[in-house]
Formats: structure tokens, C-alpha cells, sequence
């Protein structure tokens, strides 16, 4: 268990670290929610997997356009629409948490 958190926190360190930039937007997502959810929760474990679970559903509904457009309207914008892009992510990450408890 502490060797999965400390790799986690080593990965987000880097992914800080180097700014974020992904070939992948969908690993992008993934990294920014696991930061942002550790930040408030501070169980990387779950973190992880609600975090994959929401982007593995967004991959599997999405274009890859479509999942680069939320990527950049979570990890770019201080202050992202509420109805917009981000609208899409949050929806997936609550109904992963839903079932992940």
C-alpha cells in the first residue's frame, strides 16, 4: 500500500514537474484529476481509480478532438466553464464515484 502511494506521488510529482504535456489527453486528464482529487481527499488509491475510471469512460464516448477539448478546458483555465467541457468530466468522475465506494 505505501509503495503504490509513493509511486503515485512520484508520478504526479513528474507529470507537475514537466508541465503536464501528454501525447495522450487522455493520460493528461487522468494525471490532472488524480492531482486535484489527492489534493482534497488524499487517498491516492481511490483518487486513481475514479480518476481512470471517469477518463476511461469519456474515452469510450469521446472523440479524441472531443477529450483534448476537455483536457485543455480543466488543466488551462483557472476557472473553467461550469456548462461547458468540464461539465462532461465532472459527470463521469461523480457517477465513477458512485459506484466506486
Amino acid at each position: 500500500m505505501k509503495i503504490k502511494i509513493i509511486s503515485l506521488i512520484s508520478v504526479l510529482i513528474l507529470v507537475s514537474c514537466s508541465g503536464g504535456d501528454s501525447d495522450s489527453p487522455g493520460e493528461a486528464l487522468k494525471a490532472y484529476c488524480i492531482r486535484e482529487c489527492v489534493l482534497e481527499t488524499a487517498d491516492a488509491e481511490i483518487c486513481d481509480t475514479r480518476c481512470g475510471c471517469a477518463v476511461d469512460k469519456l474515452e469510450a464516448s469521446t472523440s479524441a478532438e472531443g477529450l483534448r477539448e476537455i483536457q485543455r478546458d480543466l488543466t488551462q483555465s483557472n476557472d473553467p466553464d461550469p456548462g461547458g467541457e468540464a461539465k462532461l468530466f465532472k459527470e463521469a468522475f461523480e457517477s465513477c464515484a458512485q459506484v466506486i465506494e
